[in-house]
């Protein structure tokens, strides 16, 4: 019973108040960027949706389910994929707020970014046959 509380608490709960946050901030009607360069708020959804890819990892390896642990690195990137189209579909209803391909664009290619790093770190300590390995595992279904 404690570990599921502590899991609960210390992976899968940093993922549901990001992914809330990120509900909170597309549900504003109007959102002034501070910062005046072409393209940031892509970069923000690009960063955004990094980060909770990279989150969804983290809980999806301390998972005790193996299938779940096993294909994380999948399984995050499905998961934030899919919340950026639902995140997109659910500004279509928030009035003053519009969808944009271009930010679930934005938002795809972020999560497969931070998974792809995630990837790159994790196999940077292995051997060549490992990493050999490790990519059959995961990219093989």
């Amino acid at each position: 019973m404690r570990r599921i509380v502590y899991y609960q608490l210390g992976y899968a709960l940093p993922v549901y108040l990001y992914a809330f946050a990120i509900f909170l901030y597309s549900h504003q009607s109007r959102l002034e960027i501070p910062i005046k360069i072409i393209g940031i708020d892509k970069l923000l959804h690009f960063i955004a949706y990094g980060v909770l890819a990279g989150l969804i990892y983290r809980a999806c390896c301390k998972s005790q389910k193996v299938f779940i642990s096993r294909k994380a690195y999948f399984i995050s990137v499905i998961c934030s994929v899919l919340y950026g189209f639902s995140d997109e579909f659910h500004q279509f209803y928030v009035p003053g707020r519009q969808t944009s391909e271009w930010d679930f664009m934005a938002d795809a290619l972020g999560a497969i970014v931070a998974v792809v790093i995630i990837l790159k770190l994790n196999a940077g300590g292995q051997k060549k046959d490992e990493r050999k390995e490790m990519k059959e595992k995961y990219f093989h279904l």
